[in-house]
């Protein structure tokens, strides 16, 4: 039974944006198993709604991941917490607010909320994926951990470039850790998205760094008002992490929140 686990999450991890649709005879070579076990496994997949048959035998993520998606969601705590303060951030500053978590070497995007007029990120989105080097969120929430799992995850990265202005060394990036550490708030100044930059502060959860909001604001007027979106963001952070404890996740709270 746990081996048909494993297989079936192997499978569904196979489908992303790049590569939305399977067949059967790819599905086997990927996962180097027999074209009629493929089989069985589309199928079943298929007939749980967790993936759906297309044209020509083939299969897509099912729609009933949508359901299971938003149930996770809304299971989180920290998202619950952190929506109305997001809101009213995004609102006031006309800016793109998000909130992430770590996944290894990667953030994962929890939430995001975007002002009319604020700038539109493409590569952001729930439940997306971004390198942590390229993002102030990952910088907020990699700094904030064990200088085991710090030094793990440099020893992982590949510092890929995502724009011609992305960190591209472990000493630039340990330098920009060490910042955040001593300020409270991470920085980036259009490594992932160039004419934007980004301020992340971390929120902790019984004393640790499990997620990070973030302002993301046209590069053109940071200069100006980096400072005041560094206490922003900073005292944002510190609104919400308090609130973990205090409410549950079932219960959420719609009103605003001023900051």
């Amino acid at each position: 039974m746990l081996g048909t686990v494993r297989k079936a999450s192997r499978v569904l991890d196979m489908f992303t944006s790049e590569d939305p649709e399977w067949g059967v005879t790819d599905t086997a070579l990927a996962l180097q198993v027999p074209r009629s076990s493929a089989h069985d496994l589309l199928d079943t997949l298929a007939q749980t709604g967790l993936l759906r048959r297309v044209a020509g035998n083939r299969y897509r993520l099912g729609l009933k991941l949508l359901t299971l998606c938003n149930a996770a969601l809304d299971s989180l705590a920290v998202r619950v917490q952190a929506r109305p303060v997001m809101e009213c951030l995004a609102q006031k500053l006309k800016a793109t607010v998000h909130l992430a978590t770590l996944d290894g070497t990667e953030v994962v995007y929890l939430d995001k909320v975007t002002a009319d007029g604020a700038p539109r990120i493409a590569l952001s989105g729930v439940g997306r994926r971004l390198p942590l080097h390229c993002t102030a969120v990952g910088k907020a929430l990699l700094a904030h951990q064990s200088p085991g799992t710090i030094g793990q995850a440099l020893d992982r990265l590949e510092l890929e470039p995502v724009t011609d202005l992305t960190i591209n060394s472990v000493d630039a990036l340990r330098f920009e850790l060490a910042g955040a550490r001593r300020h409270g708030v991470a920085h980036d100044r259009e490594g992932s998205v160039l004419g934007v930059c980004c301020h992340a502060a971390p929120i902790t959860e019984a004393g640790r760094a499990t997620a990070a909001i973030s302002l993301s604001v046209p590069a053109a007027i940071e200069p100006q008002l980096g400072e005041r979106y560094d206490e922003i963001v900073r005292a944002a952070a510190v609104k919400i992490s308090p609130r973990l404890a205090a409410a549950p996740a079932e219960q959420p709270r719609r009103h605003r929140v001023a900051v």
